[in-house]
């Protein structure tokens, strides 16, 4: 794999955005119209102060759009990217599993025009199954331990690491399809970002990557991985089939690292 000068990030200097409390939540000012964000999350605080999120991501997506084609986000949290998606796509869809996140992914799209962002609440896999958020001792997220598991992933400062696996705690459990089931057509990007089941999800969409050809950018947390059955060689070995080339988008603190894969043929 060799490794790719990321894009032009966006600016990251600018003053913080324009924040206002709706009740239980904050409604931020930002590059891509406003969001409806959890008050204290880690993607939160970062969006205030840059208005944006996965700026590296966001640039690559604006660099690749083409304005009839389809994006999907799996993994899409408080639909940060996705709404940044929404500017450059036709429409985004737009998958999340954890529904203390759906709520304000759905919040969000329904601040834009009507069938942009097409909300699904359910997980991604590499086949039809349960999953549910993994135990404390397999989460990477540090959760506050004098509390019931429900609650604790509820108050989880960083909401979007938290991890789901088949057979889990039972919170919040959920069924996962694969991304193919959808038979989505003009997919032109596609971002993974699924707390170590990339591979999985990844898996799950190689009709989807082989009828539409789109940019693939995924993230790889090597210790999450270890919960799920796939590995980076074997993911890296199904783009190679598929025609795509790999290489690092954005290596972030050395274990996890975002990789995006580029159609060659």
């Amino acid at each position: 794999m060799s490794s790719a000068a990321a894009p032009a990030a966006v600016d990251s200097a600018a003053p913080p955005r324009a924040v206002q409390a709706l009740g239980s939540a904050l409604c931020v000012s930002t590059d891509f119209g406003p969001l409806i964000l959890k008050p204290g999350d880690l993607i939160t605080d970062h969006v205030i102060r840059s208005g944006c999120w996965d700026e590296h991501i966001v640039a690559l997506a604006r660099s690749r759009a083409a304005a009839d084609s389809v994006a999907i986000d799996a993994g899409a949290h408080f639909g940060t990217l996705s709404c940044a998606l929404a500017t450059y796509f036709r429409q985004v869809h737009a998958f999340e599993a954890n529904e203390d996140n759906v709520r304000y992914l759905q919040a969000n799209a329904a601040l834009r025009p009507f069938g942009q962002i097409v909300v699904h609440h359910t997980g991604l896999y590499s086949r039809a199954t349960q999953i549910s958020l993994a135990g404390r001792d397999l989460q990477e997220v540090r959760l506050e331990a004098a509390i019931d598991e429900r609650a604790a992933f509820r108050q989880a400062s960083n909401s979007g690491g938290l991890m789901f696996v088949a057979g889990g705690s039972g919170v919040n459990a959920i069924s996962a399809v694969t991304l193919d089931s959808f038979a989505l057509e003009d997919v032109g990007f596609l971002k993974i970002d699924c707390q170590g089941a990339d591979g999985e999800v990844l898996l799950g969409a190689v009709d989807t990557i082989a009828r539409c050809r789109p940019v693939v950018v995924f993230e790889w947390e090597e210790q999450l991985a270890r919960s799920h059955s796939r590995t980076l060689v074997q993911t890296q070995q199904t783009l190679t089939e598929l025609g795509y080339r790999l290489e690092i988008l954005r290596d972030h603190n050395g274990k996890q690292v975002d990789y995006v894969a580029m159609p060659v043929r």
